[in-house]
């Protein structure tokens, strides 16, 4: 007691001792604050009197002394100055205020300086939380897990923040579960995303798990935010089975059909669907999706009933189950059964038997061929003749019917084995049985044979009994038997005419599969006149039956109009147009083609030569529309024009192609032509030096020749001798256009050494004037190689057309003439 009352005192004398001293210092010093976004706080600052200067900092930065902070409209000093007071006041709190405020006494008289801080932590309360992406506010949820996944993981995330929120998973019991965080900022706020996982078993099914969010600013039981999810497990059932039918059996028509489909297991139970599937036409519809489920059982059933009809037969049933499990991997379990129904046949008929009697020929059998409806299984088909059963001819033909089912028939010939008259005014029947159903139909027919008479008899009338003119004959011809009776009609045969006449041939077609006797009958008719013009009948007969041939005979017609008229080709330019004749009319015909541009009302029009099945028609405009049509002529009629066809000619004209060529072939041709043109100069070189010393050997030995000759020659002849090309065809016609030719052939070493020149047939030259002339005269068709030699054309009153000779005046004779025939030769 004596001590602390000691301290009372002692504390006591320090207070009035500072109170009396000039130290400054805190009444009420600042301190830390946390407050939610939007609240109003205060920062207590209350300094003893007397102080220094006072004034708040943020973060290091002066804010200045006057008490409304007028920079910053949210901030104000409150408070009594003359007591001290400078509180801190924030309204409506924002992320941007957060930071470290200080409030700063300056020194007074002896006192230091003061300053103390405190921190503003500005709150952000989670509102919302979510599990797999979906927002849930204190519900619960359901997740679907299969059971055979190796792991699975539940995201539990909450979002806002500030700080951060923290994320704790617990079961139904309370008991906690680890799991995973992670946190992350956006603007200032943060995220948190905590992740559970466990390992799927069949024992967490409808087992409770819940996500809760821990943070400063959710306080008490009201402000508690967390979610809830139920975990439902997952399995498959089992695959579906079908009772009440099997497809061993056939359904007789018109029965009642129940089938019913049960499931067992899985979770959840099954959910089980009647399909009805087409196999013809592969569609699947739905007949039913209703089912019962017995959870005790752990079974699902769905039942169906029917009345069986045919169009059930061969159709597919399909019982599907699913549920949570399958459909998470989209599949399905299913069970088929296909229905097999007995029925028909509904009818049977005999093929062409449209009335109840059918009429037959002696000598020609008939076929009969049956056929009945579809039915399942097929139908046992026999023949019958008055209740007795007939052997078909071939085993029964089958074919796919309606409704699935089968399709018969089957043939009868009747005449082959026995006469027809045996089956005169019988019954013949068809029956079709059904051998499940014991169904049976018939269809049937009454035969009437037509024979002939059994004999035929003639009185009256003996044979080579002579009757004299004028005479009465009765004749009496009896006709017995025979169905139906017949009638008697009297000919007179006429004796063989030369205006008709008949050639018979057959001729044997022979193949690797069957042989086939052909029989051909030519009718000529002799003179024919407009009497004989009609229908002529060939007529070709055997036991088997009987067939005629109507042939016209008339006189000629119009032909028919051409036929698969069409364009082959089109160019820019041209259309070529093909068809196939029709009939002619009975003579020779040929075609005619017209056309125009379809911009244009007038027709052109071109005769096609006989025996053209096409013609290519030219000179047409480029790119031009043209309608074109084709019609027969056989010089007596002329057919109707074909339809016009349309066809345009190509837009298009024909360019030249030219080869590309890459550089490096460029280059190697250029290379190749310099090293032949080099080579050509070398050859060029090389002969001009042979010529040279030619031109000097052959120059010697002229003037030796000269020298030793009895006749002179002209200075002016070369030795080197060059003549002009072959005469013209109008070098003796006095046409003023006429001028030497100029080009040069060299002279064989025979032409310069021979001197004569050889005969030139001579040509009419009358009437003609003799006063021109040309240099050179002829030899070998050529010119003279003379050139001091002067032409001239001679003109003599007769001539005979004869063959002229010619002397050369390589002879000595400085001036001389030879005159024969039309030419006159003269040395200038």
């Amino acid at each position: 007691m004596p001590l602390s009352l000691l301290i009372q005192l002692l504390i006591i004398y320090a207070i009035l001792y500072l109170s009396n001293c000039d130290n400054q210092f805190y009444r009420i010093q600042p301190n830390d604050v946390s407050a939610l976004v939007g609240s109003n706080i205060t920062i207590p600052c209350v300094i003893a009197l007397p102080h220094g200067d006072v004034q708040w900092t943020k973060d290091g930065l002066a804010l200045g002394y006057d008490r409304q902070l007028p920079a910053f409209p949210t901030w104000s000093i409150n408070g009594d100055e003359n007591r001290g007071e400078f509180n801190f006041m924030i309204q409506s709190l924002k992320l941007e205020d957060e930071g470290v405020f200080a409030c700063e006494v300056s020194p007074y008289k002896d006192a230091p300086a003061l300053k103390q801080v405190a921190h503003i932590r500005a709150l952000v309360q989670p509102k919302y939380v979510q599990i797999h992406d979906q927002s849930i506010t204190n519900q619960s949820s359901m997740i679907t897990v299969r059971y055979d996944e190796t792991i699975h993981q539940v995201h539990c995330q909450v979002d806002g923040a500030r700080p951060a929120a923290h994320i704790k998973w617990f079961n139904e019991t309370g008991h906690e579960f680890p799991a995973a965080s992670r946190t992350y900022t956006q603007n200032r706020l943060f995220s948190t995303t905590s992740t559970l996982t466990f390992v799927p078993s069949l024992l967490f099914d409808k087992k409770r798990f819940t996500c809760h969010v821990h943070h400063e600013t959710l306080l008490g039981k009201i402000n508690k935010l967390y979610t809830s999810i139920e975990i439902r497990i997952t399995s498959p059932p089992n695959r579906p089975m079908i009772y009440g039918y099997t497809s061993t059996y056939r359904l007789l028509n018109g029965s009642y059909l129940t089938l019913s489909c049960q499931s067992f297991g899985g979770n959840p139970l099954g959910r089980l669907s009647w399909y009805r599937l087409d196999n013809e036409h592969k569609r699947l519809s739905l007949i039913d999706n209703s089912s019962i489920i017995f959870q005790q059982q752990n079974l699902t059933i769905n039942n169906i009933s029917m009345i069986i009809t045919p169009s059930d037969n061969n159709m597919t049933y399909s019982c599907h189950v699913t549920n949570d499990y399958l459909f998470s991997l989209d599949q399905i379990l299913q069970t088929n059964i296909t229905v097999q129904v007995a029925f028909g046949p509904s009818f049977v008929y005999i093929r062409d038997n449209n009335m109840s009697a059918t009429t037959l020929i002696e000598g020609t059998p008939r076929q009969f061929k049956c056929r009945t409806s579809s039915s399942n299984p097929r139908s046992i088909v026999t023949w019958k003749i008055n209740g007795q059963i007939l052997s078909p001819d071939i085993d029964p033909l089958e074919e796919p019917g309606e409704f699935s089912g089968t399709v018969v028939q089957i043939t009868k010939t009747l005449g082959l084995d026995k006469s027809l008259k045996e089956y005169h005014k019988k019954i013949l029947t068809c029956e079709a049985r059904n051998p499940d159903t014991g169904h049976t139909v018939i269809d049937t027919t009454q035969l009437n044979v037509i024979y002939d008479s059994t004999s035929i008899e003639m009185h009256g009338i003996i044979q080579d009994k002579i009757i004299k003119s004028g005479d009465t004959l009765t004749a009496e011809c009896i006709l017995k038997g025979g169905h139906p009776l017949g009638n008697i009609v009297w000919y007179k045969v006429l004796p063989s005419s030369l205006k008709y006449q008949t050639l018979f041939n057959d001729r044997i077609l022979s193949s690797s599969f069957s042989p086939n006797l052909t029989f051909e009958a030519i009718l000529y008719i002799a003179n024919v006149t407009k009497t004989d013009y009609g229908i002529y009948q060939c007529k070709a007969e055997n036991k088997l039956g009987i067939d005629v041939s109507d042939i016209i005979l008339t006189g000629l017609t119009v032909p028919d109009p051409p036929s698969q008229v069409e364009i082959t080709n089109v160019s820019h330019s041209s259309l070529l147009i093909h068809w196939i004749p029709g009939f002619d009319g009975g003579s020779q015909q040929t075609f005619q083609i017209r056309y125009r541009l379809s911009t244009d009302n007038r027709y052109s029009y071109i005769f096609i030569p006989f025996g053209l099945q096409s013609y290519d028609l030219k000179n047409l405009r480029l790119g031009s529309e043209y309608q074109i049509s084709i019609r027969s002529n056989n010089s007596h009629h002329l057919s109707e024009w074909t339809n016009d066809i349309i066809k345009s000619t190509s837009l298009y004209l024909p360019s030249p192609s030219f080869s590309s060529s890459d550089p490096s072939t460029t280059k190697y041709s250029l290379t190749f032509l310099i090293i032949i043109f080099m080579i050509g100069l070398l050859i060029i070189f090389i002969n001009i030096i042979l010529v040279f010393f030619f031109v000097i050997k052959r120059r010697r030995s002229h003037v030796t020749s000269d020298n030793s000759s009895t006749t002179g020659t002209n200075e002016t002849e070369a030795n080197t001798v060059d003549i002009f090309q072959p005469i013209p065809s109008n070098f003796f016609l006095p046409t003023a256009t006429a001028t030497p030719i100029n080009s040069y052939q060299k002279y064989e070493d025979d032409d310069i050494q021979r001197p004569f020149v050889s005969s030139y047939s001579a040509a009419n030259m009358s009437n003609q004037d003799n006063t021109s002339s040309s240099n050179g005269i002829i030899k070998k068709n050529r010119y003279s190689p003379y050139d001091n030699f002067r032409v001239h054309h001679y003109y003599p009153a007769n001539s005979d057309n004869n063959f002229v000779t010619y002397r050369s005046f390589k002879d000595g004779n400085n001036s001389s003439s030879d005159i024969h025939g039309f030419i006159k030769a003269e040395l200038v």
